[in-house]
């Protein structure tokens, strides 16, 4: 089984809630210090396990591919580990895409592409429904990740 790195979720005045990678929720939860009630909800359209997922840094690199990922867009580890997710994810290559992505995450919401584009090594592409989530440490921001569903995952002239 493959480790999938945890998120930090806090509450407003700080406090850490809990530590842990969420796909399909709807989660309430009381701060013990202060009390306040936080409700956090599904982030994904599906009730389908996800395609592939990448884990990006904050400089924009995966530093995380899960084997699917790795067959699908047919890179082998060494590869897609340290490369630029802008390199294999076309949409991130446009400035205001890039930038309403990146203050969506800094909202701490989803940021959801429907028809994303992810470059296949060798040639081709394949187009699945995109969904960025933000990660943090220690209540600072690290990076995203990208969960990722296919309809079709065969190659796309």
């Amino acid at each position: 089984m493959e480790q999938i790195p945890l998120n930090e979720y806090r509450c407003e005045c700080g406090k850490l809630l809990f530590k842990g990678a969420l796909l399909t929720y709807k989660l309430e939860i009381k701060c013990k210090k202060c009390g306040k009630i936080t409700l956090y909800k599904n982030f994904f359209p599906r009730q389908v396990p996800v395609s592939f997922a990448l884990t990006v840094n904050e400089l924009g690199m995966i530093t995380e591919a899960c084997h699917d990922a790795e067959a699908l867009l047919e890179y082998p580890r060494q590869e897609l580990i340290g490369k630029s997710v802008a390199d294999i994810c076309p949409s991130l290559r446009d400035g205001d895409s890039r930038k309403n992505m990146l203050n969506s995450l800094a909202a701490n919401a989803p940021y959801k592409i429907e028809n994303n584009t992810f470059l296949i090594n060798g040639g081709g592409k394949i187009s699945p429904e995109s969904i960025f989530i933000s990660r943090s440490e220690n209540g600072t921001p690290v990076g995203y990740q990208v969960f990722n569903w296919l309809a079709y995952t065969g190659k796309n002239p």
